[in-house]
């Protein structure tokens, strides 16, 4: 048997059933990222009281975050990829007006 322990995120982690409350707690803050971290989250409502509404600027922030990150790490691949093309064009042109090279 294993003991699991869920994240801040949802996530589930499992460990040995030997393990000490102390190494679990060490390990989840060093995971999501440092002491006072593990546990924390969204604020959970008491049991029998609505939970409140999701921040749709927040969400709108964190997913502009996303893709510009994103798109910037796809822009540094597509320059080569450019540069690759148009010398392959250039190369097929030559090739065409001045016929292949002769074999020796």
């Amino acid at each position: 048997m294993t003991i699991e322990v869920t994240g801040p995120d949802g996530a589930v982690h499992e460990f040995p059933d030997a393990t000490t409350p102390d190494v679990i707690k060490g390990v989840m803050a060093k995971h999501y990222g440092g002491e006072g971290k593990v546990g924390s989250g969204p604020p959970q409502a008491a049991a029998g009281e609505p939970s409140p509404p999701p921040s749709l600027a927040l969400d709108a922030a964190n997913q502009a975050t996303i893709g510009l990150s994103r798109g910037a790490l796809g822009t540094a691949g597509f320059i080569p990829d450019v540069a690759s093309g148009l010398r392959s064009v250039a190369n097929k042109g030559f090739d065409y007006l001045l016929g292949p090279e002769p074999p020796y």
